[in-house]
């Protein structure tokens, strides 16, 4: 079990590009007609992409750009059999809809204007609601749902600044609540100042008022919506966390682009007059949440879902196969990679289960642990067979073990199993496991399962506390319900569930809040969730086992992490930790090894070492580690024999070669360090350091 998860890890110095982008080849651009200029620079401007826009400006006649502009439309239409092309009508209809209503008393027309170009973008909203109370400046704000790369709802909210102007475009991180208003346009923003990434995790009691203040009151008091979209975009988001707003306004931005893949842009400026293109890859989009938990042992787990909106198979002999790939990477606030990973999921099915596959949608679930910090994660998902990719990313925080009584955020959930194994799997706790719906979405028919956790609760919360479960339909508690700490077996990990048969379709906020022996409120979390009408196909979940928690594996993929983190001495602990569980595992000896080199204790790693040159050797990498400590204890000639057999296996590479002049240098032995550093300087020329030690031999040598 360690090995096949370890096969899949991929860890320390690789980089992955989640989308690749070749760079169209620069030509002189033609000067372009003024019909073909008003096209890109009009009418289609918010939803070209650079590549499109590039090949459009090089193409040389009226011809090819026809051509172009009838593909560019072509790429887009979501019914391609059918005579007209939906996309590209909505997209004029939108226009010109901006230019009617959007453009009135300005110097531009309404495509041009903040609220003409979201329209273009996104369509007509749900709802749109405008505010002019004397307390704020004019104020329209949007209800929207999102596609592909968005979020399922959101708000976009516009606002005059200091009332004069056109609509400016809302941002909950860079203006903050109190430019709303009247009375407090003046002051600092709260929310631009940034809450610690500690209330980021754990809201606690901290109320929204808190954040915004006076002016925060003064909002809610008009519209509860206006107040909570003044502190995040993102129903259900976290208040104290407004970056994830600015996210969404950028994905707004790109979202036309994103829905397309322009490859063909660059096949055609190839092949100038071809249309049909055969594409290698397609962007597919996907449902998905993420989560962090905690496990027994006190270890922060990621726990994530990805569900594709679609699911190709390929069949052959009665048989039918896919195969998806994730590839994931975390990244520190500094853009250091501290963690990655890739795995694989071979998928088969007979011709009696197809059927029932394709009815489904998939939904891929896995979990790692991750040391403390603030982080980035960025997931790609790719359909081997299909050539099909999805993609998204979110930030993650994993806390430090609080001290204090802390809840995680809340997981709904369409379903529960209890767990009667000892292995790991994705959004499983010690006694239960959890299928969450990665949209909040429900059908009445369901039942729903909230899940969280709670942490250092002490003897007195525990005998004493209770929990408390409300749900609202926008300002209103239609649901309530109370329960005590003691009544659950298990005091961190809480389970509850509602039916929905009695609610009606709509959009809902679940709160669950934390309560002293006094019923007083300490802490509380929320979390926003939409039931259907109409019933739907749940997903069928694919989750690969991991080893249970006592697991050496764990130590070894914290260390990892924070040997990339840079903290070297929490790094050997935990490298040491896992080395000495199992010190026939290539990779516990590999990575305890680094560590060790780093802390310069040359001996210790000749002591773990020298054994695996008995053995076959997969990570050659080992060569290298044990030949730099030979060559810091001055055994030359062991250090070189090191090096040569890296390089047989995994080719020269210029700091190899240097290592091996340098000990050859240390020898005495001039020829082969002129050698070494001669074929170095032919793989990276650019090296002062090691022409001035060639031009020293050769001077001395007159």
């Amino acid at each position: 079990m360690i090995q096949s998860v370890i096969k899949n890890i991929i860890l320390l110095f690789l980089m992955f590009p989640l989308v690749l982008q070749l760079p169209l080849e620069a030509k002189k651009t033609p000067r372009l007609p003024k019909t073909y200029k008003k096209w890109l620079e009009e009418e289609v401007v918010y939803i070209i992409t650079p590549r499109e826009k590039n090949a459009f400006k090089q193409l040389e006649t009226d011809k090819q750009r026809n051509l172009f502009i009838e593909e560019f439309w072509r790429q887009r239409d979501p019914v391609p059999s059918s005579p007209q092309n939906e996309f590209r009508e909505e997209h004029y209809r939108r226009i010109e809809y901006a230019n009617k209503w959007f453009g009135r008393g300005l110097p531009k027309p309404g495509w041009m204007t903040n609220r003409g170009r979201i329209y273009i973008l996104l369509g007509e909203p749900i709802t749109r609601q405008t505010h002019y109370d004397t307390r704020i400046y004019p104020i329209e704000l949007w209800f929207c749902q999102g596609g592909k790369g968005l979020e399922p709802f959101f708000y976009v909210l516009f606002f005059k600044r200091k009332g004069a102007g056109e609509y400016e475009i809302y941002s909950p991180l860079r203006d903050g609540p109190n430019a709303l208003c009247v009375e407090t346009s003046d002051m600092p923003s709260e929310a631009a100042r940034m809450q610690s990434a500690r209330d980021r995790f754990f809201t606690g009691k901290r109320q929204e008022a808190e954040i915004g203040g006076f002016a925060y009151e003064t909002l809610y008091s008009i519209s509860q919506d206006l107040a909570q979209a003044s502190l995040s975009l993102i129903p259900g988001a976290s208040r104290t966390h407004p970056v994830g707003s600015d996210r969404l306004l950028g994905n707004i931005e790109v979202h036309p682009q994103r829905k397309v893949d322009d490859e063909y842009a660059y096949e055609f400026l190839k092949t100038i007059a071809v249309v049909e293109v055969n594409y290698s890859v397609h962007y597919i989009g996907n449902k998905n949440t993420v989560k962090i938990f905690c496990d027994e042992k006190g270890v922060f787990f990621v726990h994530y879902a990805v569900q594709p909106e679609a699911l190709s198979l390929e069949g052959y002999e009665d048989k039918y196969y896919s195969q998806f790939k994730t590839s994931g990477r975390v990244t520190d606030i500094e853009g250091r990679t501290i963690f990655q990973f890739s795995k694989s999921y071979p998928m088969e099915f007979t011709k009696k289960d197809i059927k029932a596959a394709k009815a489904r949608p998939m939904n891929i679930q896995d979990s790692f642990p991750l040391v403390p910090g603030y982080y980035r994660f960025n997931l790609l998902l790719e359909n081997v067979v299909s050539k099909e990719f999805t993609s998204f990313e979110t930030d993650v925080f994993i806390p430090e073990i609080p001290e204090s009584p802390q809840m995680s955020p809340l997981l709904l959930a369409y379903r529960t199993s209890e767990v009667q194994e000892p292995l790991r799997r994705a959004f499983q706790s010690r006694e239960i496991r959890i299928y969450p719906s990665p949209d909040n979405q429900f059908s009445a028919n369901e039942t729903l399962f909230i899940y969280f956790q709670a942490y250092a609760l002490g003897d007195g919360l525990k005998d004493e506390g209770g929990i408390s479960y409300d749900i609202f339909r926008g300002e209103e508690k239609i649901s309530t319900r109370a329960k005590k700490i003691k009544d659950y077996l298990n005091k961190m990990d809480f389970v509850e569930k509602f039916s929905l048969e009695k609610f009606e379709p709509g959009r809902y906020t679940m709160k669950v809040s934390l309560l002293d022996k006094n019923r007083k409120e300490i802490l509380s979390e929320r979390e926003e969730f939409f039931i259907l009408s109409i019933p739907f196909p749940r997903a069928w979940t694919y989750s690969k086992k991991m080893p249970s928690s006592s697991d050496a594996v764990y130590s070894y993929l914290l260390g990892a992490q924070l040997l990339n983190r840079g903290e070297i001495e929490k790094a050997l602990e935990k490298l040491q930790e896992a080395y000495l569980a199992d010190k026939d595992s290539p990779d516990f000896v590999f990575a305890y090894s680094q560590a060790l080199l780093i802390l310069k204790e040359y001996e210790k790693i000749k002591e773990i070492l020298i054994p695996f040159l008995e053995r076959p050797i997969e990570n050659y990498n080992l060569y290298a580690i044990l030949g730099n400590a030979f060559q810091e204890l001055e055994e030359y000639e062991q250090a070189i024999s090191l090096y040569q057999k890296f390089i047989s296996h995994e080719g020269a590479s210029f700091r190899m070669l240097n290592a091996i002049g340098q000990c050859f240098h240390e020898l005495g032995n001039m020829e082969e360090a002129l050698r070494a550093w001669g074929k170095s300087l032919e793989i990276k020329p650019d090296q002062p350091e090691i022409k001035e030690k060639i031009k020293a031999i050769k001077m001395k040598d007159k």
